[in-house]
This record gives C-alpha cells, structure tokens and sequence, in this order.
C-alpha cells in the first residue's frame, strides 16, 4: 500500500540546516531555578506567577499551598532567591468588608510590583473584590459590597494601580489608583472603537499594564459580523489607541487580515499580542506579533508553521509577555507526539527567537511535561514559567512548578542534561537535521499520496487518490495523467520500481457500487492500464513489489475480506497466488508486499480468528511456497501490519496498529533482525486513534515511520524516527498544515535523508493537497546518525562506509570516505 524502494542515491530537495537555524551557540547561559513545586513545602496553586522589576530587581509573587501547614496564601520572593519567601497573605487573613475569613479558593490572581501585590479574594467561590497588600496592611481596592461587579480573575499591577475586568453581566477593562481607589471604567460597551466599530465586551485574558498604559484586547461590531482587536489604554490622558485589528494587515502571513485578538502584555513602551485569522475553531493562522505603543507598525515573532530552533513547526501559541525589546511566548510545535511544545524569547523585530526549555527537557532533575499557556512574565532577563514535570512525590507522578530562567540574549537554547544519577542518554542537540516542505506537485484535483517509490536521486514517483500520479526529475514535480476506467479513476495505492522506465501501481475503482482492481504500468513515456481478474465478489489491492519482470506481487483481500488476495504478474498475465489455507478465520487482509528478491518475498497483514482478536500475519515466498511465518508477536490485542520495508534480508521493519483497551489504537512496529521478529515499542500521542501506514529506512541507523493520530473529527500527521544508539523510536514535529492533516507513506534517501507524504484537508471546500516533509541531513554533519552525540556511534558508521564514495560520510567532501573524515569525526568527538 505504502511501499518506499530502497534507493542509491541522494534526494536533492532534502534540506541543509544552518547554524542559525538551530538556536544552539556556545555563548549563551541559561539556567534554570525551581521557585517553588512540591517537593520544596510550597505547592503553586490556582493562577502563577506575575513578575515585574524595580529599582532593586524583580520579584515574584505567586499563589500556593504550604503543604506543611495545609495554608493557601500568596508568597513572594526574590526571583535570584536570595530571600526567603515573604507570606503577603494567607486564607486565614480577614479581608476587609469581609465577615469571613478568606475562603481560598477565592484568594487568587496574585501581580506584584516593588515589593507589593494586587489579589483578588473573598469568602465565595468566586472573587468578591480586588485588595492590594504590602505583607502586612490588605486595603480593599473595589469589591462587590460596594456595589461593584467582582473583578474577573487575574488583575495587572502598574506603578500606580491596577488593571483588571469586573464581571458585570459583561466585561469591560478598568483601573484603580492605590492612592485614589476610585475606579476608572476604560470604555463602556457600544462606544466608537478606534479604528471602526464599536466595543462589545474585553476578549478573555489579562489586562496588562504598564507603568500608565493598559492593553486590552475587545471584541467590536463591524460591518458584516464580530472581530477583534488590541487596544492600549493611557491612564495619564484617558485615552484609548489601536494596535491593530481586522483591518490590519499582519506580516509574514498568507491571509491578509487577522479577525481575532487574544492575550496581550506592554510595558508602556511595546505591546505584543496573539492573533488568529479565519474561523475560530479550525482553519486560520495563529500568531504572535508585537507593536511600539503609538504605532500600528505590527512586526511578527512567530507564526504557525515557522520553524522553532529545534526544527519542529510552531501550531499554536499563548503566554506572551514583554519587557524592553525582548518578548516571551509559549507555542506548540505541530506533533501530537510533543503537544506541549516549549517557551522561546525573540528580541523584536531581530530574527527568529530562540528556544529556552521544551518538553522533554529536565530540569533540576525533572522533566518537563507541558507548559501552561497562561502563565508567564519577563524582567529584564529574567523569565518566570510554569510547567507540570515529572514528581515521584505526587500521587500522581507529576506536578507544577515555577521556574526561574536567567537568560543570555545574545544566545539561545542549552542542552538540558539528563537527572543526576541517570543513565539515559542526554537529548539530542536535534540540529542535525530538521523537517522541510519541498515544492509538492500541483494539480487540480484533490491529492492523497498513498504510496512511494525512490529509484534514483532524479527518479521518484508518489501516487494516491484519484488516478494521482507525480514523478520528481530532480528539480521539479510533474503530475503524469493516468488511465481511466469505464469513466471511473483508479484510486492507486502502491507504486513499484523495476527500472525507470518500468514502473508499475496499483489500485482500486468502482463501478455499479463494486469495487474492481487494476495495475497501471509506466513505460517511460506515459502510463497503460494492465487488467487483473474480476471476481463478481469484487476486491481490493493495496499495495505492489516487483521482484523482477516476470515477478510482480500485489496484495489484498476480497471485497468482503473474507480471503486473502495475491496475485503475480508473470510477464504475460496476472493470476492468483494460492496462500497457506487458515482454518477458523472469520476474515484475512492483506496490507503490504515487500519484494526484496524473487525468491524472497514478504506479504503482511491480519486475520480475525473465530471468537478471538485479530492477528498480525506475515507471509513468506522463497520461490516456490508461501509459508505463514511463524511466532510473529501479538502485542496487546488486535494488531495488524499495514506497511513493510527491507533494509536487507536480515534488516526487516513493519508497522501498523494495535488495540489497548486503556488508550484505544496505538502506533505497532516490529524488527526482524534475520533471526525472529521483535515488537518495538512506539511512543503514542495519547488516547484516540493512533496509527502507522508508512515505513522507511536509508540504512540501519535511519529509519522512519509516519501515520496520523485521530481525534474528534480532526488527523494530525505523526512521524518517528529510530535512535540506532538507545534502539528506541523518538516521535518528532510535524506541522499540521490543513483541517486534517494525515502522513500515508514514507520514503528513505541514500544520504541519510528521510520523508513522509500524505494528504491534507482544509475545514472549507478546499481540494485535499498534497503533504511532504523531508528530514534531511546537511553535508558534513560529524553526527552521522543524528543522535545529538558525536562519538563512537559515528566512528563506526564512518569506518562501515571506508573507501565508499557515500554522501553520509565523505565529511570533507572529496569523494570518497578516508582520512579527512576521520580527523574530522575525532575533531568533533563529544
């Protein structure tokens, strides 16, 4: 279904990465200090942190659960923690105007400037006021007994009051002076909006403010339906500016206009703020982009699909915040396999920002697992987040916690070192190789690459639905016609290689609502149909090898799969192979087909036994028989192999799925190493569907397997690659380029180089496009099998290829692999 050839030579649309691209400099410094988590007596709870600076440095304030006592308060301390933490206020504290004491799941919401903070509390679930405190005195700002709307949770701290939203039915920004503690309303609803429309109500975030000047993003009429904006507030003149809203054209986006506004940070001087265009709930751009105050000259940070330093494609974003010229944002970067993402800090409008930490990473001996998308703040350089990590402590094996980054702007992202005490390896440097989108095919019909085939450098074909077929001469695509059938397209799913010009695919087509088979064959100048046997049961191929002219294989099963299907081409004819017969099967499919010589044959799939689970079934060919191999592991229940790829005879990989009943459907891989099949356990995205359909490898050391994580109504591509070192699978970052993104088939490069392709849909009535990502590997890279390290691993791939003219491993690039490409792999030696 799925097939990818081996191949000889180099793809040449695969990628080089720069330096710059990787974020990775020697002169950078960034270390990590946990503020407080749960194995240090201080448990963060509720909304964390808010920072900003004074004269004398920064400080944090931040809610939490001083777990020794049971006793929720709000604490602050000096983001060097050169201080203990200093309580501001605890839930047995009487706020005033208040007949109960602080009930504490409305103590919350903390923001801190020179050394006070602003909260919100009261003696209700929901917040009954906004009250300031400088650790001893609480003075009640507003609350609701005066007739005023609680404030929505959390409030912003200038240098002389506090923003916040009240909850009033609707929500508007305000602003109270500490030393008048009269609020001030910014705008009421249905007043003119600078720059068209009319306010309807503060989008959901937090009102920052500066030292005078409060952004806000609300949402406005305007004609035609709702939009957004962002606005900045002075509170010396009272008046509101724009930043930017749906007429404002962002840069660095396909789309022009960008409809809705979301979180947003100042510091008097600079805003920046999150934007989406399009429809709310799929489909758009998402953003993060950044303004002087007084201007509309928006300049962008990041936008979805822009490569992180690491290389993944950023999806989605949140958490900014901004001091001087340096912002800090959260984002995503496309695989499900990694949701979370990272935190990144850009300077504006200098280049790309650079990664501080990301999932995976560990840091004071526990890793990250996510981030939180609300919760940041930066000062100077100094940058708070908050993260859930690893926690043997917790019950259940995780816990936030607020950490301190002190950052070098001048560099970017260290590597993290693994735990004390751990033997794991550290984490690749991942600046070996990054994920690319070359130029895909054009066509005018909707695209879903099924199946791949590499036969030379300047030689690949890709094919899929609708009769789709595209060759790459080396610099470009070309979309080949292919025949039809009774009027009806063929729907390929397998492409086989014998030569360049003898090229074969196979496929499926309905006629009368009965599906019927079909191979079509290249000749080097156009594409003929060879007819298949129709049974009045109907069929389906789904995939073809070619062993050799008179040995061409195509797999399936009959239309009610209730039987294998295998047929050979035989120079003249197709006729049906005659498998092993399988007594007490309720249904046979079957998948894939691997030829690696004539008399070596594999055929793989699964088979539903009476009253049992599905099996995972491969079969052999020496030339003569088909025998069922057996002791194939059956992990877990249900597992079916959809795809197959020969590195050599005793270098085999499948991959496909298996049934968990805890999680649903999770990724299947399994090795055969000449000797007997093992299951490799693969990473999952998580509970749904979650499925391989491609597998390919260069060699040993680079292999890759894609499929698509399923859930709701939505595909997102996966993708893993093998560590030859720690023979595991890492999933990596793939963007997620439409409404519904799935990755078919895999292809592998002589270089090293490896790719996915696939189909994209879009949330309108958008065609389906074409999806291809090549991961590929830059000439003269020491780290030979991109596993972050240079060492031995490498020494031994390059000593495998001595003498060889190979594009991994002729480092110093005179031809062949000797001398210099030693020196240069023992220069390098980590």
């Amino acid at each position: 279904m799925h097939t990818a050839r081996r191949t000889h030579a180099a793809f040449c649309v695969a990628a080089t990465v720069s330096a710059a691209l990787t974020g990775v400099s020697a002169a950078q410094s960034v270390c990590f200090t946990t503020v407080a988590d749960a194995t240090t007596s201080i448990r963060p709870i509720g909304d964390t942190p808010a920072l900003w600076a004074d004269q004398t440095g920064a400080d944090i304030a931040f809610l939490g659960d001083w777990t020794a006592a049971g006793l929720t308060g709000i604490y602050m301390v000096p983001a060097d923690l050169s201080a203990p933490f200093a309580r501001m206020v605890d839930q047995n504290d009487v706020v005033p105007n208040e007949t109960y004491m602080t009930y504490f799941r409305a103590l919350q919401n903390p923001a801190t400037r020179d050394g006070n903070v602003v909260f919100t509390g009261g003696n209700t679930i929901d917040a009954d006021g906004l009250y300031w405190s400088d650790g001893t005195t609480i003075v009640t700002l507003v609350d609701a007994h005066n007739g005023f709307p609680s404030p929505y949770p959390r409030p912003s701290m200038g240098a002389s009051g506090a923003a916040f939203v009240a909850k009033a039915g609707f929500e508007v920004p305000w602003f109270v002076e500490y030393a008048n503690p009269t609020p001030a309303k910014v705008y009421s609803n249905g007043t003119a909006a600078p720059g068209g429309g009319t306010f309807i109500k503060t989008e959901p975030g937090i009102p920052a403010m500066g030292n005078d000047r409060m952004a806000f993003t609300a949402l406005c009429n305007k004609p035609g339906g709702t939009a957004g904006g962002t606005y900045v507030w002075d509170s010396l003149t009272n008046q509101i500016a724009l930043v930017a809203n749906w007429n404002t054209t962002m840069p660095g986006t396909a789309t022009t206009k960008f409809d809705f506004m979301f979180a947003c940070d100042t510091d008097d001087a600079r805003v920046v703020f999150t934007g989406k265009s399009g429809f709310i709930g799929f489909g758009g751009r998402v953003g993060v982009f950044a303004a002087p105050v007084g201007s509309t000259a928006v300049t962008k940070l990041a936008i979805d699909g822009d490569l992180a330093p690491h290389g993944g494609a950023m999806t989605n974003f949140g958490a900014v915040a901004v001091d001087g010229d340096l912002a800090v944002f959260v984002a995503t970067f496309g695989s499900p396999l990694s949701p979370s993402g990272g935190v990144l800090v850009g300077r504006i409008g200098d280049g790309a920002p650079f990664e501080i930490v990301r999932t995976g990473d560990v840091v004071n001996g526990r890793t990250v697992l996510s981030f939180d998308f609300n919760h940041r703040a930066l000062s100077g350089t100094s940058l708070v987040f908050r993260a859930l990590m690893t926690d043997p402590s917790s019950p259940t094996g995780s816990s936030h916690a607020l950490v301190v980054a002190e950052i070098d702007v001048a560099g970017g992202r260290c590597p993290v070192p693994p735990a004390p005490g751990s033997n794991d390896p550290p984490p690749p440097l991942a600046n070996c190789a990054t994920w690319t989108t070359p130029t895909a095919p054009d066509s005018d019909m909707p695209i879903t690459v099924r199946g791949v085939e590499v036969i030379a450098d300047d030689d690949i074909w890709m094919v899929g639905a609708a009769g789709f077929a595209a060759h790459f001469d080396g610099s470009a695509w070309t979309v080949t016609p292919t025949p039809t059938i009774a009027g009806m397209p063929i729907f390929l799913e397998g492409v086989s290689a014998l030569s360049p010009n003898d090229v074969w695919a196979c496929g499926n087509y309905v006629v009368d609502g009965v599906t019927h088979i079909s191979s079509v064959r290249w000749d080097g100048r156009a594409w003929t149909v060879v007819p298949m046997p129709q049974p009045p049961a109907g069929r389906s191929v789904n995939d073809i090898a070619v062993a050799a002219a008179d040995a061409v294989y195509v797999c399936g099963y009959q239309a009610d799969a209730t039987q294998f299907l295998c047929m050979r081409w035989d120079g003249l004819s197709w006729t049906d192979v005659s498998l092993p017969p399988q007594a007490n099967m309720m249904n046979r499919q079957l998948w894939t087909v691997e030829a690696i010589a004539p008399d070596n044959v594999y055929a793989a799939g699964a088979m539903l036994p009476n009253g049992n689970d599905w099996e995972a079934t491969i079969f052999h060919f020496d030339g003569a028989t088909w025998t069922k191999v057996p002791n194939v592991p059956q992990p877990e229940t249900n597992p079916t192999i959809y795809d197959m790829f020969a590195v050599s005879a005793n270098d085999i990989w499948v991959c496909g799925d298996l049934f968990m009943p805890e999680s649903g459907h999770q990724p299947l891989t399994m090795h055969f190493d000449g000797t007997a099949w093992e299951h490799v356990p693969a990473p999952s995205p998580g509970a749904g569907w979650n499925m391989l359909f491609g597998i390919a490898a260069s060699d040993a050391n680079h292999v890759v397997a894609a499929g698509y994580h399923y859930f709701g109504a939505v595909n997102e591509p996966i993708a893993l690659l093998w560590n030859p070192i720690t023979k595991t699978w890492k999933g990596v970052d793939l963007p997620m380029k439409g409404y519904s993104t799935a990755a078919w088939a895999a292809g592998a490069l002589a270089d090293g180089s490896l790719f996915v392709a696939g189909g994209i849909g879009y949330y309108d009535s958008t065609p389906a496009d074409t999806y291809l990502e090549v991961f590929g590997k830059p000439a003269g890279s020491c780290d030979l099998n991109c596993d972050g390290l240079i060492d031995a691993a490498d020494l031994a791939i390059l000593i495998g290829e001595w003498g060889q003219a190979s594009p991994t491993a002729d480092l110093d690039g005179d031809g062949l692999v000797g001398g210099g490409d030693l020196a240069a792999v023992l220069g390098a030696w980590s």
